[in-house]
């Protein structure tokens, strides 16, 4: 054989079989940091999750047992998780209590604000019915006084015709007169009724 064919770290390991505790030994070139005793002597331990002692093909068992400690590395791992800390729970609590409370707080805020709103909301509608109502208002009384003038201008022109009419009666009262000066008879029955004038057409 040629010399120097081998790697420096090729050297005998104890491997383990973490299901069933075997050990043997044997030359491997395997990285490990753990140590080991057999025998009074120490080799580099390399932990296996199986081995021809707890594989199924060579000892005919379906079953497996835990590999490489796993169930260990989980339990040693997650064995303070559920277990509360006396700082840690007042701590939570305190979260919780300033969670709870800031929750609140934002119901109070919110059922505030839509307290405003509505109230605003109602404000504005009682301001429209009230602007509804003064306007309403002024259209009536702007009727009511425009019908006003309308009955003032007609009452002004039925007088203004009625003024004429008697005016006119008087202009022909004056010219029948004139005209029925040299009569007296009929004067005096003019000025004693002046409809006569009229009624029977004197001219």
């Amino acid at each position: 054989m040629k010399s120097n064919t081998h790697p420096e770290n090729y050297r005998l390991v104890a491997f383990k079989d973490m299901s069933n505790n075997d050990v043997f030994i044997t030359k491997s070139t395997v990285e490990t940091k753990e140590t080991t005793k057999i025998d009074g002597v120490e080799y580099p331990l390399f932990k296996l999750e199986i081995s021809r002692t707890s594989h199924p093909y060579y000892t005919g068992k379906s079953k497996l047992v835990d590999t490489a400690g796993r169930v260990d590395k989980f339990r040693s791992k997650y064995a303070n998780f559920n277990q509360p800390v006396s700082g840690d729970s007042t701590a939570s609590e305190e979260a919780t209590e300033g969670l709870l409370l800031r929750h609140l707080l934002k119901r109070l805020l919110l059922r505030h604000l839509l307290k405003r709103l509505l109230l605003r909301h109602l404000l504005k509608r009682l301001l429209l019915r009230h602007l509804l109502k003064r306007l309403l208002l002024r259209h009536l009384l702007k009727r009511l006084l425009l019908r006003h003038l309308l009955k003032r201008l007609l009452l002004r022109h039925l007088l203004k015709r009625l003024l004429l009419r008697h005016l006119l009666k008087r202009l022909l009262l004056r010219h029948l007169l004139k005209r029925l000066l040299p009569n007296p008879q009929k004067k005096n029955l003019i000025l004693k009724n002046p409809s006569f004038v009229f009624n029977n057409c004197i001219f």
